[in-house]
Formats: structure tokens, C-alpha cells, sequence
């Protein structure tokens, strides 16, 4: 509009010669056409040519008649802190008019002398947004200087600046030159509303070039020393700030640093950064729990993290990182590692206690973000706040669902008319609940509870973003929540209901790509609440250290008691029995599985154990830990039935059940490697017999040594007498898992038959593609009370769906000698 900082006219400018105009700009929007960063009447302007698809850049001089100009594409310029300098070289011989845009050198031009006039100095006049840092260089400054210069402030003493304008004020109608008294005026500005804190990456500290080269480069001063592996022998900047950030991740020395590359081509080097604050032998040992964050060369948003330190050398006081093959801004701190155990909680008392995490940007997000967290509700019979960002209400707990009959939680966007959107789940008071949502750029806001995709709809725009603080528990215009809250996290990516699953029972490593907020809330005493990512720490207010309780959180789901493993007073208080298949299970008390059930992973401890009941089939996806030994993991079987366990981890010690009737051949196959004949010996009650195939022999084998092994995979036959009982054959030992290859043996035609079993504590699927059943005929045979039922390799047969049952030993064909 018409608002401008001015600048009275004044001979000691130097404008004669040669000079230098430098400033930065972070422009909020422009039309097309010209728009006008800095001038001085006609005797030298700079511009901007805007168009829909780029902008021009350009320092002209003698209204114009002669300029320098580069482009940018649009999306590197709205919103984005911009560094420009015009240079004029009036040297004899050297003549040159130049602009460089973030250290980039436009179009060079012939520069003729300037036709001096009384015109004032005009800063931002027809340009709306930002500019900070205004330098009149009484030189012609060299690519060299503007680029090791353009993230530094000046100090007085500084030589070749006449005039240098920090706006670092913050009120009043002057901004102060700090060098040659050449003040300007704030001009149709109010003051109230003009000053703003910059965000531009610029701070007192030094600045070194060098060039890559093979080894190690020291940017002296700095600290900073890089190991190249691979480079492209571009030039690079290093920039030392010592200071505060904008985004400030409670950064080592309060100082952060600027790498700028100019150059084509990738490199990969590993990063030494010396610092003067104190590492500590337990950073030498846990070098990982010491982080770089990194954000784009003139960002001033979120600091996103970069990789963990690879060694800290305490002594020297460095710390180094490896494989670094971006540039940028760069950040170190400390962040200790999230604890690997559910740990404590915090307990809101629905009156006046509540987190501030603060207004960083960080917390900021527009879209493409993923929020979530457990919580356990008290009693509330009414609406209760739980987490919001102003008028961003991000989890409400809403006690009368208007959508559905019910109660649970809502969320509130204002900028996207979600009006208040019912997650649509009906939940229960002192139960924990996961509960998240996602919003991508595309539109789509989904809600998540216990990992289920609750409800999805689409809306138009982006989150609303503010100044005002986040708040857990807030107290305002609502009541707070009532009720405990652990493991909140914030993402700035759309997290996939695969990836929220998968988390969701664990604790977090804190390096996971995207987490930029991450509070487990196990503490014991204080009043913070530690971001372990962030570093957005949350004050907390009206509360003391008995706020601060042990979490039942189910990360895992934790028994509490001996029991059935469906009855949920078995497992810790609020958590109710795990039932869904991406859920984790740890067991410390002596646990009964009687039903189906498919959970993520389970770990039985030294003090527990898992009896699966016959009708029990457990399915583990990922992993299957038994600290309990054999007596940890009984899998039982009778008349009817066998339990079932599908995992994918070997060697789990376990008993493992067959239940064999007598008065009739079973053809039977070992689960376990440790297995011997001994195993079917029964003296005080049955008499028994165990006989082998031999292919060659084409018959039976009858083994009578007790002490023989049985082989993994091997198919054995049993006959208990008839005129004693039925029995039960205990195997002991180690489960298989996984790809299991067996060779067959081949004797010539009309041979090839081999006794082969089902090693696994599951069924198996003779339909199923995985099978590799090369020079075989492809059938399997299998004794079915007194006649061989079958199944080929296309599923035709008298094998019912083709299932080959726990513990089964089967006959196949072997069609040559390769099999």
C-alpha cells in the first residue's frame, strides 16, 4: 500500500561510487506487475516483476535504463526469507551492475555513473511483507563477501558500511542507523502493529568459505570440520550463529549453523561440530541421545530431525555425525532417548490443571499432520476439553454423541467448517483409549481409535494457524479433562492406519521420520513436561509432583493377575483384553488362551505363562519372546482338537501336545527338534509301537531303541494297544519357524514315497503357493482311520481344503533324484 520506511537524503550514502545495497524481504503476496523493495528516486531501484508463474529480480540504475536481473519460481519466493544485494562497481575498467538473489549472481550489466538527485531513500514502498537488515556497503562487494556476509549483523566498527539498519526497535516511529546516523521513518505505519519479531536467519557470528576437496576441510572458526567422501568440489559457506534461532530446539551454546553449497552435484561427508557447552561422559556412551535438526538455508520454520551423533569426544568437545549429504541449517542438541517402557502419567483434575507446550511454529501445522495419544476418561457426564491450539479444538471428550448414541471424542477446525466432527466410537469411562487423527493436504481428515478408521471425510482448505499457545487440559470456555493422558505425539506427515498400528503399544525411538512433538510423561516429580523431540517442553500449572502416577497404559497390554486371557480383570486396570491383531502382549502371570486370537507380539516373562487350551489358535505376526523357558508356552491337545501357533520366530521353547487313541495307526510327525523315541513310551499304561519308511526298503521300520532321535520333518507312525488307554504325546523342546527344505529321497520307478511331516505347531495349507514341490507328483497322503485321504497340487482331492493338521506326518512322491 502506501507504508514505507524513509531515509533522508545525505551525501555520506555515497552513492557516487561504488556501493553496495543489501537487504533481506520475506514478501506475503504480490499481483503482477512491478512491486518496490528499496529505492532512491530514479538513481537506483530494487525490484520485483511479478508473474503467475515467477518472479524477476532486479536492481536497476538511472530510472532503470540499465539493470541486472534474475528469476525465481514462484514457490521460492511467497512466504520465503529472500536475500538480495545490488552492487555497482564504478572502477575504471570494471564497470559493472550486478543484483545477487540468496547468494546467486543475475545478469551482469555495464554500470555508468549515477545522476545524482534529492531524492529520499524509500524502504518497502508498494510491497507487502517483511524486510529486515537494510546495509548501504560504501564498496562493490564481492561474491565471496555477500555470501559469507549474508547471514551475519554488522557491529559498529564494521568497515565499509555507511549505513546500517538492524529494525530491531520494536516500537517508535524511528528505526535507527546504527552507523551513519541516517535514521529512517516509519511513514502510514502503525507502529503497533509494524513490529514484528524477524524470523530472519541472521545473528552475530562468523562466516569461512572453502571448496570441497577428497578428506577433511576445516572451516576454521566456525566449528565445524567436515570428512568429504564423495564431493563435487563446489563452494561452500559456513556460517556460525551465535544465537538463538527463531524455532529454538533448546540448542547446545544457544548457537546453530548455515552450510550453503553453490554448486552442482551431491556429496557425502561426515560433520564434526565443536561445542562449548558441556558433554558428559554418559553422551560418550549414549553418543545417539545427541541430535542434529536441520531446516532449509533461509527457513524460519520447524527444525525437522537429521540423523544421532556417532561418537561425542568429550575431552575435545566435539561431536560427530556421519553421512551427511544435505545443506542447510543445522542445530545440536540433546535430547535424552525415550524410555522403552510405558512408565508413569499425568492426572488432570478437570478444575484448573492443564499443559502449556507454548506458540512455536513448530505446533503450527496447516496440514498434512497426525496428533495422537492415549487417554483414560474419569466420570465426566459432560464436555471436556482435552487438547486444543486457540480455536483449533484438536481432541474434545464429548459425552452425548449427537451423530450416533454414544459418548467419546470430537474435534473442532474452524477454518475447514468441520463444525464439531464426532468421531463416531462409542467409548467408556476409565478405559484407555487410543485415539488420532489425520488431516492431508488433499483434504481428507480421518479419526483413528484403538488403530480402527473410525470415520473419513474430505473438506476444503487448510488448518488455521495462530499465535496462541497449545494447551492440554485447557481451561478455557469448556471444563478440562478429567482423567490421565500419556504418549502424545505430533507428526508433520499423514501417518498411515498401518503406521499408527504399528505404534501405537510401543514407545517411540524419538528418530522417527516426521515426529516432531513427543511427550511420554515419565516423570516422577516437576512441574515440565519434557518434549523428547521438540524441545516444546510443557509447563504445567496447578499441579504438584502427586500428579504424577504409574501408567496402565496398555504399551503393551500387560497382565496383572493369573487368569483367563479374555476375562479383562486379568490384565492392568483400564486396559481390557487384547483382541485386535496389531495389539502387543506382555505376560507375567500364568495366562489360559481357550479361543482365537491374532495380536502383533507377545512376550511371556520369567514369571509368566501361556497354557493354549485345545481349542486355542494364537497367531503372532512379529515377534514371539518366551523368557519363561519350556514351562512358558504350553500348547495343550485332546480328543478333538490341537492348539494352534503361528509365529514367525524360531526356537521358542515350548510344550507341545498330540493326542494319540489307541487301538489305531496315526501317522505323526515331532514339532520339536530335541524329540526321541522315549517320547511314546508309556510303561505303566500302554503298550506302543513307532515305525519308520523306508523308500529304498519301500516298508516300515520298527524302531525300538528309547533313545533314538527323531528328526525334525520326518513322519513316524505309533499304534497304541487297544486294550489300554489313550495318550498324550509331550514334546519339549524348540519350535521351528519359517522356510524349512527337505530333501526326498528317489529309488527308481514305482519308488519315491517319503514319510515327510508338518513340523510346525500349526496346520498347514497344501493349496497354497508357497510350496516348492519341484519333481514331485505334487500329492500328499494322509491316514485317515484306516484308509490314505489325498490332495494335488490343483486342489483336488479327498483332503478336506487341503489342511494338513499340527503334528501330522503325510506321504509325498518324489519323481526323480533331484527332489
Amino acid at each position: 500500500m502506501d507504508d514505507y520506511v524513509e531515509l533522508a537524503n545525505n551525501t555520506n550514502f555515497g552513492f557516487d561510487a561504488s556501493f553496495s545495497i543489501e537487504i533481506w524481504m520475506k514478501p506475503d503476496s504480490m499481483g503482477e506487475g512491478y512491486h518496490t523493495i528499496a529505492q532512491k528516486g530514479e538513481e537506483w531501484q530494487l525490484k520485483i516483476f511479478a508473474t503467475p508463474v515467477f518472479y524477476v529480480f532486479e536492481f536497476g540504475i538511472n530510472n532503470n535504463s540499465i539493470f541486472s536481473s534474475l528469476q525465481l519460481d514462484t514457490d521460492l519466493v511467497i512466504g520465503e526469507w529472500i536475500h538480495l544485494v545490488g552492487v555497482i562497481d564504478q572502477t575504471t575498467g570494471s564497470e559493472n551492475t550486478i543484483i545477487y538473489v540468496n547468494g546467486i549472481a543475475g545478469s551482469s550489466k555495464s554500470a555508468s555513473a549515477i545522476t545524482s538527485s534529492s531524492s529520499k531513500v524509500k524502504i518497502g514502498e508498494l510491497f507487502k511483507g517483511e524486510i529486515d537488515e537494510f546495509r548501504v556497503w560504501s564498496t562493490a562487494q564481492t561474491l565471496s563477501q555477500i555470501r559469507e556476509n549474508k547471514h551475519l549483523t554488522s557491529s559498529v566498527g564494521d568497515a565499509n558500511i555507511t549505513t546500517y539498519l538492524p529494525f530491531n526497535e520494536g516500537t517508535g516511529i524511528l528505526a535507527n542507523d546504527l552507523f551513519g546516523g541516517n535514521d529512517g521513518t516509519l511513514t502510514n505505519m502503525n507502529t503497533t502493529d509494524a513490529w514484528i519479531n524477524s524470523s530472519a536467519p541472521v545473528g552475530n557470528g562468523l562466516s569461512i568459505s572453502k571448496t570441497e576437496t577428497e578428506g577433511i576441510v576445516d572451516f576454521t572458526g566456525t566449528g565445524i570440520s567436515a570428512n568429504y567422501t564423495s564431493h563435487s568440489s563446489a563452494s561452500v559457506v559456513v556460517s556460525r550463529i551465535n544465537g538463538a534461532p527463531n524455532q529454538n530446539p533448546n540448542l547446545f551454546d544457544n548457537q546453530y549453523w548455515i552450510m550453503e553449497r553453490y554448486g552442482s552435484g551431491d556429496f557425502d561427508a561426515d560433520l564434526s561440530y565443536t561445542v562449548e557447552d558441556i558433554l558428559t561422559e554418559e553422551d560418550a556412551q549414549i553418543p545417539k541421545q545427541i541430535k542434529l535438526y536441520k531446516r532449509e538455508e533461509n527457513s524460519y520454520s520447524y527444525w525437522d530431525y537429521s540423523k544421532y551423533a556417532n561418537s561425542v569426544d568429550v575431552a575435545n568437545k566435539t561431536v560427530e555425525f556421519q553421512h551427511i549429504s544435505n545443506d542447510g541449517q543445522f542445530a545440536l542438541c540433546r535430547r535424552y532417548l525415550p524410555d522403552d517402557y510405558v512408565g508413569n502419567t499425568l492426572f488432570f483434575d478437570g478444575i484448573d490443571d492443564h499443559s502449556d507446550f507454548g506458540n512455536s511454529s513448530i505446533l503450527d501445522i496447516e496440514n498434512n499432520l497426525t496428533i495422537e495419544a492415549w487417554i483414560k476418561a474419569d466420570e465426566l457426564n459432560e464436555n471436556r476439553r482435552i487438547l486444543c491450539k486457540g480455536d483449533n479444538y484438536f481432541f474434545e471428550w464429548d459425552d452425548e454423541f449427537e451423530s450416533i448414541s454414544g459418548k467419546g471424542i470430537q474435534l473442532k477446525l474452524p477454518a475447514l467448517n468441520t463444525g464439531w466432527w464426532e468421531f463416531q466410537y462409542d467409548m467408556n469411562y476409565n478405559q484407555w483409549y487410543h485415539i488420532a487423527f489425520t488431516y492431508a493436504a488433499s483434504g481428507e481428515l480421518k479419526a483413528f481409535v484403538n488403530g480402527y478408521n473410525v470415520r473419513t471425510e474430505s473438506f476444503q482448505g487448510d488448518i488455521s494457524s495462530n499465535t496462541n499457545h497449545l494447551i492440554l487440559a485447557s481451561n478455557e470456555s469448556e471444563s478440562p479433562f478429567l482423567g490421565q493422558v500419556d504418549e502424545l505425539r505430533i507428526w508433520n506427515k499423514v501417518r498411515s492406519q498401518q503406521e499408527i498400528r504399528a505404534n501405537m503399544c510401543s514407545t517411540l525411538s524419538g528418530l522417527e521420520q516426521g515426529l516432531i512433538g513427543y511427550w511420554q510423561f515419565n516423570e516422577f516429580q516437576g512441574d515440565s513436561l519434557p518434549d523428547l523431540v521438540g524441545g516444546n517442553d510443557g509447563q504445567l500449572n496447578n499441579m504438584s509432583n502427586s500428579n504424577w502416577e504409574s501408567s496402565t497404559a496398555p504399551l503393551p497390554f500387560i497382565s496383572a493377575q493369573d487368569g483367563n486371557w479374555n476375562d479383562n480383570d486379568t490384565w492392568l486396570t483400564g486396559q481390557n483384553y487384547p483382541d485386535s491383531a496389531w495389539l502387543k502382549v506382555q505376560i507375567e502371570n500364568m495366562l489360559t488362551l481357550d479361543s482365537q486370537k491374532e495380536v502383533a507380539s507377545v512376550s511371556i516373562m520369567s514369571s509368566g505363562a501361556l497354557n493354549c487350551n485345545p481349542t486355542a489358535q494364537l497367531t503372532v505376526s512379529d515377534s514371539l519372546i518366551n523368557n519363561a523357558g519350556i514351562a512358558g508356552l504350553i500348547l495343550n491337545s485332546d480328543a478333538n482338537n490341537t492348539a494352534s501357533l503361528i509365529s514367525n520366530t524360531w526356537n521358542i521353547s515350548a510344550h507341545v501336545e498330540t493326542y494319540i487313541s489307541a487301538g489305531q495307526w496315526h501317522l505323526v510327525s515331532p514339532p520339536v527338534s530335541s524329540a526321541t523315541v522315549n517320547d511314546f513310551y508309556f510303561p505303566a499304561s500302554t503298550t506302543s509301537w513307532l515305525k519308520r519308511w523306508d523308500e529304498v526298503l519301500d516298508d516300515w521300520v520298527y524302531i525300538s531303541d528309547l533313545y533314538t532321535s527323531l528328526s525334525i520333518g520326518q513322519g513316524y507312525a505309533t499304534w497304541f494297544a487297544n486294550e489300554k488307554s489313550d495318550e498324550t504325546i509331550d514334546y519339549t523342546g524348540k519350535l521351528k519357524s519359517g522356510d524349512v527344505n527337505l530333501t526326498l529321497d528317489y529309488s527308481g520307478p514305482d519308488r519315491g514315497f517319503n514319510f515327510i511331516g508338518n513340523l510346525y505347531p500349526s496346520s498347514l495349507d497344501w493349496d497354497i503357493g508357497s510350496w516348492i514341490k519341484d519333481q514331485t507328483t505334487g500329492i500328499a497322503y494322509i491316514w485317515d482311520h484306516g484308509n490314505y485321504i489325498s490332495r494335488n497340487s490343483i486342489g483336488e482331492g479327498s483332503l478336506t481344503d487341503g489342511i494338513i493338521p499340527a503334528g501330522q506326518g503325510f506321504f509325498v512322491q518324489a519323481n526323480s533324484g533331484s527332489s
